[in-house]
């Protein structure tokens, strides 16, 4: 049960982040002038209490985008989240953020989010069923077991994840005080191991938010699971942020690029060329000089395009795997391989 509390508080802090952002416009609701001149959207909210009973037969139609292979084109890199042992393809221009096992993808206005947790061992032995209820409730219930809505999950679908039997379930309720429709997976490799995917879109503002996007776009990401280790996805790639706040910020904490003098400046652009500002924002850069420090020399880039510029550290001459700053995402895994480090 800890593991999805772990689950929760990671989505609150997502939630914060793209609040932070703007990207969820909470304060948006308010000013309801917008909405006035499109009264239809109101007249579509009718709709949605009545099938909520049918909730549970709305599963199955969202399966139509297992034919189809087009979706694949809106899809952006493969990423691999090491610890969930899973590897899935986000939409593009989709924020994507993992820490441990978990991976969170919010689409770029933040009102839809997909959630998946995957873990190699289970010593609880938990059912799939029970995963699914512990699974949906972590987005309900607070640390403390306190409720944060309520919410209502319609009966369980065959779903085919990666070639192996798993199930879905309709979800409809209240975060906060803020209608959500979603859907939630669970399938488990084996009984050692399992994922549990959640979707979810807020629909005060767009009633079929969910219905009309949201599902598609969930399917579309499940259709793109795959489970295995580090081997079998040796072409996955990775956006990690950093959970640091001095990672990059700081002279004692730079980017460790590598290269030294003769590839360093190439990767110190190719690092850089990767990034974007953390609602998607494309960046510009400018090396304004360098330092001695501790013993390297670090490069002093000047990140512009955002709402205040931004200094970064960058050091050519060690190398770590790299992350990217928090405050940013990235285009895709950073091109970087460490097999390029020449000194």
């Amino acid at each position: 049960m800890k593991k999805y509390t772990v689950l929760l508080s990671l989505f609150c802090t997502l939630s914060i982040l793209l609040s932070a952002c703007g990207l969820i416009p909470t304060p948006a609701p308010t000013v309801t002038p917008t909405p006035l001149p499109t009264n239809t959207p109101t007249v579509t909210q009718t709709f949605t209490p009545s099938p909520t009973a049918t909730a549970t037969s709305t599963p199955q139609p969202s399966r139509t985008p297992r034919p189809s292979a087009s979706p694949t084109s809106h899809l952006n890199d493969l990423h691999y989240n090491q610890a969930g042992g899973y590897s899935f393809y986000p939409p593009k221009s989709y924020i994507v953020f993992m820490e441990g096992e978990q991976s969170f993808v919010a689409s770029p206005s933040g009102l839809m989010m997909f959630i998946f947790d995957g873990s190699a061992s289970n010593p609880e032995h938990i059912k799939q069923k029970a995963l699914a209820t512990y699974c949906i409730g972590s987005l309900f219930y607070d640390e403390d077991g306190s409720s944060l809505g309520q919410y209502k999950k319609g009966v369980g679908q065959k779903i085919i994840i990666d070639n192996i039997e798993g199930a879905s379930y309709s979800i409809t309720g209240t975060i906060d005080k803020k209608n959500v429709q979603g859907m939630a997976v669970v399938v488990m490799p084996d009984k050692d191991s399992y994922l549990c995917g959640l979707g979810f879109a807020f629909t005060d503002k767009q009633a079929d938010l969910w219905e009309n996007y949201g599902e598609r776009i969930f399917g579309e990401i499940v259709e793109s699971l795959t489970f295995g280790d580090g081997e079998n996805a040796g072409t996955a790639t990775s956006c990690v942020i950093s959970v640091d706040e001095t990672y990059g910020y700081s002279k004692d904490n730079p980017i460790r690029v590598g290269g030294d003098a003769f590839d360093g400046p190439a990767r110190e652009r190719a690092y850089l060329d990767n990034l974007l500002g953390s609602d998607g924002t494309s960046i510009t850069y400018e090396r304004t000089g360098s330092i001695d420090h501790a013993g390297t020399i670090l490069d002093i880039f000047v990140i512009r395009g955002l709402e205040e510029e931004i200094t970064l550290y960058i050091d050519e001459y060690s190398f770590e795997e790299p992350k990217a700053p928090a405050g940013f995402i990235c285009k895709s895994a950073f091109p970087l391989p460490s097999n390029e480090l020449t000194g």
